[in-house]
């Protein structure tokens, strides 16, 4: 083995783990100090101490290759005199324990460093900050990085080589930061952060690693030493390399007025992302040190490549999903104000075509570019977002359960026609993605006020059936059709209207046969139509006028987009004619009109058509029963 024994005080946490990771395979012992017990994993051992006081781990640091300090309360908290104090402890009793310890050892460890950090030099967005000219900041983070190097350094251990490494921003696979500006990413947030210009000096976990092992080899080197890439970034250009690595165009900015608010709903400081770092790490530059990751883009490559990019699982779903979802909530918002209906409308073209496109426009040019170029994901992924719009939407009361039936034919075909669209745009790599995605995604705005002006065209249609019957006379038939008497819930033959959620029909009884009768039809959840006889011819024919109004109709009956004798259904007339095929055998027809009111007849009339046909068709085989009982 390269080592004989390595100690990790602290050494269960992330960065602990990683050198861990790292020495296992070259080091004989790794000795892991932790106030929690863990079971030995090989050559790896924890002992539990309190960071406090002495005990039997002190004579594990005997003839020890190197003794790493990891100790420290994590910063990512409201800096309450609580938290500041627990801050402060949690790194200066480590510390000076360890330092005790150390001074008096016959063979102390041949090397310790104390984990430091790199924000202990000022908001620099003028010039970097290395070891020889940098300048030592003020405030809370500052003061504890200060205390901390003061007391590390006091010690006089003469066999003891001493570094304080400041670590930056640490890029790893599982934890620290990384993890978290990835999941920013993914559920669009991934823009820049206050004014974008603040400075990152980041450092990929291996070359913490490897810095660490590098410093066991080369004993000229002792303390403060900066353990950044050479090369830190502005964080919009951060977040830029992160989006693009990820596939993902577009991230939301966060300005520092909403980091302050958020960051006081989450429990933390909005220092740990606005403070810029522009440290450089001269010294080991000097001495020869070869970093593995250079380059933010390499070492963003190599996170997101070690999480197996995770495209196919929740996060992907919260950034594909989340974004589309909430603009198709937006527009469901806005095109439902009424007193906006001038210009806006849910019974539109603009909402009914467009809001669908746009919504599968989007999901495409939020996807990683790997999954646009298959087919099959550009039609069928901008499904899910409609699929959860639907779930919302229902679950608010803001659709009933008819309208979306009706309007999914429609929705899902036009979100993958706007997906196959954004997708061509981008498997052609256009340079004006982002204007072609706008356009798309603002159609509706641009069509709906133009569509409200030309307005809708009422349109007359006419729903037909009929129905052969069996009985020995006319009157059989015809007094079931002039007096409809009660239906029981079972004889509702009515499929469509049952799945739409519907009234079914219960009783329609004339007041007598002739013209000028009248009969109400009496439909469940308090629907009424008033039925008035314009024309009869005893039991052959009979014409009546039909009318609803809607403010007799509950508003929980009927969603207000489909109610009849609303703004855009009502249904005007119906005729009954009956005629004999055969001694015994007659044939009942039953017509009706109704009238559309939207700037989309075309579609609007197949479904009240088949509505009207199925609500016949359910009282004409209720008429059929009972005639020929």
């Amino acid at each position: 083995m390269k080592y004989n024994k390595i100690i990790l005080a602290g050494g269960n946490g992330y960065l602990g783990t990683v050198l861990a990771t790292h020495f296992k395979p070259i080091t004989k012992e790794i000795i892991i100090l932790s106030r929690h017990f863990k079971a030995t994993d090989s050559n790896v051992r924890t002992l539990v101490w309190d960071g406090k006081n002495e005990g039997e781990w002190v004579a594990e640091l005997e003839g020890a290759d190197l003794l790493v300090n990891l100790c420290g309360k994590n910063v990512n908290c409201r800096y309450t005199e609580k938290n500041k104090q627990e801050i402060l402890d949690s790194r200066i009793d480590p510390t000076g324990l360890l330092g005790k310890v150390v001074s008096k050892l016959k063979n102390p460890p041949k090397l310790w460093i104390n984990s430091a950090s790199a924000t202990i030099y000022r908001h620099a967005e003028d010039r970097p900050q290395d070891e020889l000219t940098g300048e030592i900041g003020e405030g809370f983070s500052v003061d504890i990085c200060t205390a901390w190097e003061n007391l590390f350094f006091s010690f006089n251990t003469p066999k003891t080589r001493k570094v304080a490494l400041r670590i930056g921003i640490v890029f790893g696979k599982s934890d620290a930061v990384f993890p978290r500006l990835l999941n920013l990413v993914k559920m669009g947030f991934g823009g820049q952060q206050g004014n974008g210009r603040q400075m990152v000096s980041w450092i990929h976990e291996q070359d913490v690693a490897g810095i660490t092992e590098w410093l066991l080899e080369h004993p000229e080197i002792e303390g403060a030493v900066n353990a950044t890439s050479p090369n830190p970034v502005k964080n919009a250009e951060q977040m830029r390399i992160i989006r693009k690595a990820y596939g993902i165009g577009f991230g939301l900015p966060a300005p520092a007025w909403l980091l302050e608010i958020g960051s006081v709903v989450i429990g933390t400081e909005t220092e740990l992302i606005l403070k810029s770092r522009w440290v450089l790490p001269k010294r080991l530059l000097d001495a020869g040190y070869v970093f593995k990751y250079p380059g933010m883009e390499g070492a963003v490559q190599e996170c997101i490549a070690e999480k197996k990019r995770l495209r196919d699982g929740l996060g992907n779903a919260l950034l594909v999903i989340a974004i589309p979802l909430l603009f198709g909530l937006v527009m469901r918002f806005l095109f439902g104000i009424d007193s906006w209906n001038a210009l806006l409308r849910v019974m539109s073209v603009s909402f009914l075509f467009l809001v669908p496109f746009g919504i599968g426009a989007l999901t495409i040019y939020l996807s990683n570019i790997r999954d646009v170029e298959k087919i099959t994901y550009r039609i069928f992924i901008p499904w899910l977002p409609i699929l959860a719009l639907l779930t919302l939407t229902l679950a608010f009361a803001m659709e009933g359960w008819a309208c979306w039936i009706m309007a999914l034919p429609l929705f899902l075909p036009c979100a993958s026609l706007g997906g196959l669209t954004m997708g061509y745009f981008r498997l052609k790599k256009h340079k004006n993605e982002k204007t072609f995605v706008s356009v798309l995604v603002l159609l509706p705005f641009l069509a709906s006020p133009v569509e409200q002006a030309i307005g809708s065209i009422p349109g007359r249609y006419e729903a037909y059936t009929f129905i052969d019957i069996h009985a020995s006379k006319r009157a059989q038939i015809w007094d079931n059709v002039t007096r409809v008497r009660a239906i029981d819930p079972e004889q509702d033959k009515g499929t469509l209207t049952r799945t739409l959620g519907f009234p079914r029909p219960i009783q329609a009884e004339l007041n007598y046969n002739g013209v000028g009768a009248y009969r109400k039809a009496i439909f469940s959840k308090g629907l009424v139509f008033h039925e008035g006889v314009e024309s009869y011819l005893d039991q052959r024919s009979m014409h009546f006028s039909i009318k609803a109004y809607p403010y007799e109709i509950p508003s929980t009956t009927m969603d207000k987009h489909v109610v009849i004798g609303g703004d855009y259904f009502d249904v005007l007339d119906g005729t009954y004619v009956l005629q004999q095929l055969a001694p015994g055998t007659y044939r009942l027809h039953l017509y009706s009109h109704f009238k559309l009111s939207t700037t989309f007849n075309f579609y609007a009339s197949w479904w009240a058509g088949w509505i009207m046909r199925d609500i016949q068709d359910n009282i004409l085989q209720v008429i059929k029963q009972r005639a020929e009982q």
